[in-house]
């Protein structure tokens, strides 16, 4: 699915995997897939999903990594627009993990952007961490 999302039949594939899908694999696979391809179906399913499963955190973690891990141009934005959601808190750890671990592990083009955005947000959000929980800040 991965590489049909990149072909001109990508955003209908993806799109009818996740709304076939009755298991997490499928539906994550196909969320990964529209997020990797930056299809225009994958802002849809991303709130889908995000409505569907807000109130489970440990599946919500594999939607903040997607996010964290989104290779859009404005990446580092949509970082911090979802710091605001509803379900993600900087004091839980696997929260913090899956979207600021995944934005700077799995995003490499986007946090060492030539603008320096990503390290000042890295060095920000650091900041942050080490006050509540050095643990997780040494972690990342």
């Amino acid at each position: 699915l991965q590489f049909l999302a990149h072909t001109d039949k990508g955003n209908t594939l993806v799109k009818a995997q996740y709304e076939a899908a009755n298991n997490m694999t499928d539906t994550i696979a196909a969320m990964s897939a529209a997020n990797s391809a930056q299809l225009e179906c994958r802002e849809e399913l991303m709130a889908d999903y995000s409505d569907k499963w807000k109130h489970d955190g440990l599946v919500m973690d594999k939607w903040f990594a997607l996010q964290g891990s989104n290779p859009a141009e404005d990446a580092l934005e949509k970082v911090k627009a979802t710091m605001n959601h509803e379900a993600f808190s900087l004091k839980n750890p696997n929260r913090t993990r899956s979207l600021i671990g995944s934005f700077l592990a799995a995003n490499p083009v986007r946090f060492h952007d030539k603008s320096g955005s990503g390290y000042q947000f890295a060095g920000e959000i650091l900041r942050q961490l080490n006050d509540s929980n050095p643990q997780v800040a040494s972690r990342m």
